[in-house]
Parts: C-alpha cells; structure tokens; sequence
C-alpha cells in the first residue's frame, strides 16, 4: 500500500473506500493472479478487519513493513551460502500501483 497522500492523487475519492475494481485496474485484484486474498487474510489475522481507508493504509504499511523486515533478515542470515544479496525489484514502478511482495523470498 503506497501512502495515502500518494494513493488519493490517482484513484478518484468515489473510488478510494470500500475496496473497488479501481484499486485492481492499479494491480489490487480480488481473483486470479496476483490475487489479494492471503494479503488480506493476513492482515485482518495480525490487525483486524480495516474499517476505513486510514485505517487499512496503516494496516497495511505495518504488514508490509514486517514481510519487507523480514526479507532483509533472511538475506543477513544466508548471506554467501546460498547467495549473496537480493533484487528488489519493482520498488519504483512507472504506472501508480499497489506492490506485493512475496514474504517468502
């Protein structure tokens, strides 16, 4: 989840709250790939269900800050056997987009 000063600047205010498509058309998508549903499980099981957008943006953050912790503690405890750094890739995509990282690196 981008912060929401940057997310009210390209999703329109009818579109921000509750979850809309206009969220997957910015690559949040409810089914198929890329599917939100574990993200979402995850956070409502460490946080609680978000009862407004404030409220989910900083959910959100908190879960992303712990996978993003996490990955960087992995690659500290592996490094050099079996590798010897990791690519973050997509950390500044062109197009406004929701970003999930896999926790599991």
């Amino acid at each position: 989840m981008p912060t929401l000063q940057s997310f009210r600047r390209w999703i329109p205010k009818e579109d921000q709250w509750p979850i809309s498509d206009a969220w997957a058309y910015h690559d949040w998508h409810q089914a198929g790939n890329g599917d939100v549903a574990p993200f979402m499980q995850e956070l409502e099981a460490q946080f609680g269900a978000a009862t407004d957008l404030e409220d989910f943006e900083r959910k959100a953050q908190m879960l992303n800050y712990g996978r993003a912790s996490r990955n960087f503690r992995r690659l500290q405890l592996h490094l050099w056997a079996p590798n010897s750094g990791r690519l973050l890739w997509m950390t500044q995509p062109a197009w406004p987009s929701f970003e999930l990282a896999d926790s599991e690196f």
